[in-house]
């Protein structure tokens, strides 16, 4: 691993990843485990964010105890795949901005664009990009420049997804050294995949957890309107 991307060593989070992998496993089981493991993974995510002393009464008296410093957390859930972990992360820290960020990727032209972006002003806050499967890493990138266009450092970014192929990998990492990526497995493909890029000829992540969007809403997304 490199400085600025982290692998999640939780037992249950490769616990609740390898039974996620299962094409055998109900919708609604399939949801369930996403957002168990973005809870997870939150405690890993935030555990360098700054706090302030703070005193607060109790049954027993005052304690002293600590809040977030700085401006409220912003997360961003890619469309639509996002949604489930996003939720997850808000489980376990309400105190939190949603943005949203609509990427299609064309599998036959090769083509990203970018259909719908709401974020809050950049104000100095953390973003917290989540997506649960990075594949050749172009919509990863893209949603990155998305923040940057409106003034987020690259240092104030967090990218947070459960699987990422090799070749995903490696693209974030050259082209956004300042970005912490955090993930849950690092796929390098089966015993075809000479290349060990994680990557098959569609460009889908092998193995992967399937098709995330069909497995978490029932159906694919056949355009940018859906």
């Amino acid at each position: 691993m490199t400085d600025n991307f982290l692998l999640s060593r939780h037992p249950l989070v490769a616990h609740k990843l390898t039974r996620m992998r299962s094409d055998k496993l109900p919708s609604l089981e399939f949801k369930r485990l996403m957002r168990e493991i973005a809870m997870l993974m939150a405690y890993e995510v935030t555990a360098d964010l700054e706090t302030d002393p703070s005193d607060i009464e109790t049954a027993r008296g005052k304690a002293r105890g600590a809040e977030l410093r700085g401006e409220r957390p912003v997360v961003v859930p890619i469309l639509r795949s996002g949604l489930v972990m996003a939720e997850g992360i808000q489980e376990v820290m309400p105190r939190t901005l949603t943005g949203h960020i609509g990427i299609h990727r064309d599998k036959n032209r090769h083509e990203i664009t970018e259909y719908f972006t709401s974020l809050p002003i950049a104000a100095d806050r953390i973003f917290i990009v989540v997506d649960p499967v990075i594949a050749t890493g172009e919509t990863s990138c893209r949603a990155i420049e998305s923040l940057q266009e409106i003034g987020v450092e690259e240092s104030r970014i967090r990218f947070v997804s459960l699987v990422v192929s090799a070749a995903g990998r490696d693209r974030i990492v050259h082209m956004h050294r300042n970005v912490k990526v955090y993930c849950a497995s690092i796929d390098r493909g089966n015993e075809d995949d000479e290349h060990h890029s994680g990557l098959n000829d569609s460009y889908q992540v092998m193995p992967g957890i399937g098709s995330v969007s069909e497995r978490l809403f029932g159906f694919k997304t056949s355009s940018i309107n859906s």
